[in-house]
């Protein structure tokens, strides 16, 4: 994790999804959220956003400046 990240110490509590999502018909996120924040997590936005009918896609791109191979294999 880097902890200079904007959305480091983010928490899905943080957000207010309905907000967000109000009148989104798509939700994309990338490999890096999760390697930025175990907080704010990219399969719970993910879920939120599918919950409320938005599509949503991901980049799974790996970037090793981020995290280690283990790591992104477990998440």
């Amino acid at each position: 994790m880097n902890a200079d990240a904007a959305n480091a110490n983010a928490q899905i509590s943080d957000f207010d999804f309905d907000k967000i999502f109000d009148g989104a018909s798509w939700f994309h996120t990338t490999g890096i959220t999760p390697a930025l924040s175990d907080k704010a997590t990219a399969l719970s936005c993910i879920n939120i956003a599918k919950a409320k009918g938005v599509t949503t896609s991901i980049d799974l791109n790996y970037r090793k400046k981020l995290w280690s191979k283990e790591k992104a294999k477990e998440v």
